[in-house]
């Protein structure tokens, strides 16, 4: 994605999909952690990447820009709000908005290969969305996009969007998702 576009971007996801609820734990709370409500990774799974300040929503983006391109990955963490939808729906529906945030705009993305499979964070339900996000005329191919809801209180995601051209940040983005801890 566009690295002057991760926020924007990742604020489409969010509120194109569901409405955001209040914030549980601020970000702050354990500076080893990256935390959005009762969901957290450790903040070193992602060496070399900018860590920006809680949104107002209190979603928390990580962005690393790839070298020699107007491109970045980006993982996000923040609560849906839920509205009674059930964590695969959401999942769901966040990956295919996915074309329609800002940061790919003009690059006529599409959603391919979108497969929501059920899992657990922490012993806690959750479902993930993966897929992949095409671009055209873009400075890389696509992204690898995936979406993780977990069925904390409040309902809590994870959201990571890697360029296929950044194997090195795909593996550290996967670091951060397999560290997920959810409190209830």
């Amino acid at each position: 994605m566009n690295a002057h576009m991760t926020r924007m971007v990742a604020a489409s996801l969010a509120t194109a999909t569901v409405a955001v609820a209040s914030i549980a734990a601020p970000a702050a709370a354990d500076p080893g952690r990256i935390s959005a409500g009762p969901l957290s990774f450790a903040r070193s799974a992602l060496p070399g990447w900018t860590v920006q300040a809680p949104a107002a929503d209190g979603s928390v983006l990580a962005a690393v820009d790839l070298p020699g391109r107007n491109w970045a990955s980006m993982v996000e963490i923040g609560t849906t709000g839920g509205d009674g939808r059930s964590a695969t729906d959401i999942a769901r529906a966040m990956a295919l908005s996915a074309p329609s945030a800002s940061g790919y705009k003009g690059h006529s993305a599409r959603v391919v290969g979108l497969q929501v499979t059920p899992m657990t964070v922490s012993g806690v339900p959750a479902a993930r969305a993966t897929a992949r996000v095409e671009v055209n005329g873009a400075p890389v191919s696509g992204d690898r996009y995936r979406v993780v809801v977990v069925g904390t209180t409040p309902q809590t995601y994870f959201v990571s969007a890697v360029p296929s051209e950044a194997p090195d940040r795909a593996m550290q983005a996967d670091a951060a998702e397999a560290g997920l801890v959810a409190g209830r």
